[in-house]
């Protein structure tokens, strides 16, 4: 009896230990993912890189619309990058950016160990169902560039590693819903408000004046490229921005000077 006795002691004794352990490896992660090698953050997303070549990416987010606005992680981990430097950690981070945020959904993209250093993968979050919500990791052929519209965030524009073709996705998914053929582009696209008319400038001036540019229009639906480069004539530096004006169907051109802030102030030129 006195042995039973203490061997039902012994077994609580372990468990207790057991519990102790799963519950402290729930909350310091490091203890079973090893050596935390870096720690930084990119607004609301912590980024912490292990010694075994694993990165965890920690959204911070918040439920407003509560009187007392609720509080909760949402947490993935993906393949961190091989250092090729013998100074710095052996992993580093993938190289994160948020192209696209707002109440209902955040997006970011980053790179991976396959990626050479091309950001083919999309870090998606649906923040629509609120405390139950988990990311969504896609990945693509190309290399992503930006949200085609900032305001609802569905469609990305990317171009492929060797820069001869240009395309649009799915933020959510990743998918691929159309491409072309086009080589350099070196501006950021406009677009209207369908997303069925991409503007583009590929080429540039360079240092000695050679003019290499020329000014696409996409027609999405039709799979077709118009060329516009006329209406770079009367231009002399490189586009800056192109803005979709929806009253007119058109196209208004910035050079490289415009700034946002100037309220409309550096226009160059139109075009449809």
């Amino acid at each position: 009896m006195k042995k039973q006795l203490l061997f039902g002691r012994a077994v609580l004794f372990i468990t207790g230990i057991g519990i102790a352990l799963i519950g402290t490896q729930a909350f310091y992660p490091q203890i079973t993912r090893g050596k935390v090698l870096s720690a930084s953050s990119l607004y609301d997303l912590s980024i912490v890189t292990y010694k075994i070549g694993q990165t965890e990416l920690i959204y911070n987010d918040y439920d407003y619309s509560l009187n007392i606005p609720d509080y909760w992680d949402v947490r993935t981990v993906v393949d961190a990058i091989p250092s090729e430097d013998s100074r710095y950690p052996e992993f580093r981070a993938p190289n994160i950016v948020l192209i696209g945020a707002s109440p209902q959904k955040v997006i970011h993209i980053f790179d991976d160990p396959a990626s050479n250093e091309c950001q083919r993968n999309l870090l998606y979050l649906d923040r629509t169902t609120m405390n139950k919500e988990k990311f969504t990791i896609s990945r693509t052929d190309y290399c992503i560039k930006n949200v085609v519209d900032e305001w609802d965030m569905t469609t990305f524009f990317a171009i492929n590693p060797e820069n001869t073709k240009i395309a649009l996705g799915n933020t959510a998914d990743g998918k691929i819903v159309a491409s072309i053929n086009v080589a350099n582009v070196s501006s950021r696209p406009g677009h209207n408000w369908e997303n069925t008319k991409i503007a583009f400038v590929t080429g540039g001036i360079n240092f000695e004046g050679e003019d290499t540019r020329k000014l696409f229009l996409w027609d999405v639906n039709a799979s077709v490229l118009i060329d516009r480069t006329e209406a770079l004539e009367a231009i002399e530096s490189n586009i800056g921005l192109i803005h979709y004006v929806h009253d007119t169907d058109s196209f208004d051109l910035y050079d490289d000077r415009f700034e946002v802030t100037l309220g409309g102030e550096g226009k160059v030129g139109s075009f449809k």
